[in-house]
This record gives structure tokens, sequence and C-alpha cells, in this order.
């Protein structure tokens, strides 16, 4: 489960999150193979902003925030101290303009570099069922960078942080990423 929120008043109905159930195919069969697929309910904090392309700007959405569902599978391989991983992940929103279904793929590797410090890559692909057609969000995104990450509390906590360029028109010319993952 995570939320996010913000604005100026309270309550706020620019609160976002989501609620998932997880489950892992191959528990205990395969020590360094790891499939997750989770299902769940999102709740934007905000409508996602819409591509005009006659107008060829960004129009802002639903200040208040959708709801939907997703489906997401994640899998991750260890190979000595490689480790290779990807995420697939298909959203539905339920409001008007938006895309049926959105996608998104994230792959990447790092390596061991250190106690629990990793050093890789990462690419990150946004919007694909846009990739030849533009769609509500006016086409993909694809980003590329180094991450750094650790591990601490037994693999429990996980801290990513990395710069990443845009590789596709629409996508910013840089952006940057801190994350942190807490399992229980």
């Amino acid at each position: 489960m995570t939320g996010l929120g913000g604005g100026t008043s309270l309550p706020n109905p620019n609160v976002g999150g989501t609620v998932s159930l997880r489950f892992s195919v191959f528990p205990g069969i395969w020590e360094n193979l790891h499939l997750v697929v989770s299902a769940g309910y999102v709740r934007e904090a905000w409508g996602g902003p819409v591509y005009d392309d006659d107008a060829g700007k960004w129009l802002p959405g639903n200040p208040n925030g959708d709801n939907g569902m997703f489906l997401q599978a994640a899998i991750r391989a260890d190979i000595a101290r490689l480790r290779l991983g990807g995420m697939l992940h298909g959203e539905h929103i339920f409001a008007d303009g938006r895309d049926p279904v959105d996608v998104m793929v994230d792959v990447g590797a790092s390596y061991l570099l250190v106690g629990t410090l990793r050093a890789g890559i990462e690419y990150v692909g946004q919007d694909l069922e846009e990739t030849f057609s533009p769609g509500a969000e006016g086409g993909a995104r694809h980003f590329l960078g180094p991450i750094a990450s650790a591990q601490f509390f037994g693999d429990r906590l996980t801290l990513v942080v990395g710069p990443s360029v845009g590789l596709s028109r629409i996508s910013p010319d840089f952006a940057a990423r801190a994350g942190a993952s807490l399992g229980f």
C-alpha cells in the first residue's frame, strides 16, 4: 500500500494511493529467481494531464484525481553479483478521455559493489500503448540512466536514486528519481 498527497487544505481531495495483493509465483523454489504478480486499486492524487495535439500543449486533468485498477508482473534474477530485473505494469483509469490501458515497462541491471550497495543502469518506458499512435498522454516516453541502490534490515528496506535522460520527443530532457520500498 502506498499513499501520497498535497495541497493547502484538509481534508484534501488530492490524496492518492494504491492498495494491492501480491503473489509470489516461485516461493522458496528457486533461490535466485523471483516472480511476483500484483493486482489492485489505484487512486490518483490528481487526474493526469492530457496532451492536446491540436493546441500542441498539455491540458490539465481532473484536479481531484480518478480511480482505477492495475495488474503488474515483476521478475528478478541474481547471477552471482549481477542482478537483472524487469516489470510490466498495465493500468486502467475510470475517467473520460483516458487510454483504455496504460502500459509501462521497467528493465534494469545492477552489480553488487560492496555490502548492499549496487550500481547499474535502468530503462523506463511509459505509455507504451501510444508508441505508434498518440493517445490521451500524447505518445510514449522513454528514459535511460544510471542507478544506485542499497538494502537494509535484511533486504526489507530498499533505497534507490538515479538521474535519467529522456529519449523520446515528449519525454522531459532530464529526470531525477529517488525511491524507498519497505517489505513486510
